[in-house]
């Protein structure tokens, strides 16, 4: 009858050892890495645009999310950054003479408006009827 080595305190001290070590293992990774993730999603800049009548048709929303690049992004290419997230929607053609909002404010000198994150962009297409 083979004799065994450890006693059975011995074994039950390391197998919980394990278990403390692979819970503050999994711990640490998950406390780590989620906050770190979502910390740099959350601290990713972002613009909400408003899409009304024409716009709100062309791309079938009412609001969008864009992330922004670390140095800003011009209001003037806003529009071709839309363009390019909508292709073969119309929304190009609904954008050329578009007016823009931005937190409220009209804007009338886009190249000059940079855009940093946290605002909140409106479309404003033009009005056509009688």
């Amino acid at each position: 009858m083979p004799t065994c080595e450890k006693s059975f305190s011995e074994i039950r001290a390391k197998l919980w050892d394990d278990i403390k070590l692979s819970e503050w293992v999994r711990g640490f990774f998950r406390s780590h890495l989620t906050s770190n993730i979502h910390s740099d999603l959350h601290q990713m800049a972002k613009i909400t645009v408003l899409y009304y009548s024409a716009a709100m048709t062309a791309t079938k929303l009412t609001t969008e999310t864009f992330a922004l690049p670390d140095d800003g992004l011009k209001l003037s290419d806003l529009a071709t950054l839309i363009a390019s997230r909508h292709p073969n929607t119309g929304i190009d053609r609904v954008l050329v003479g578009t007016r823009w909002s931005v937190n409220g404010e009209m804007i009338y000198d886009r190249d000059s408006f940079v855009l940093k994150g946290g605002e909140e962009v409106t479309v404003i297409p033009r009005l056509t009827g009688g």
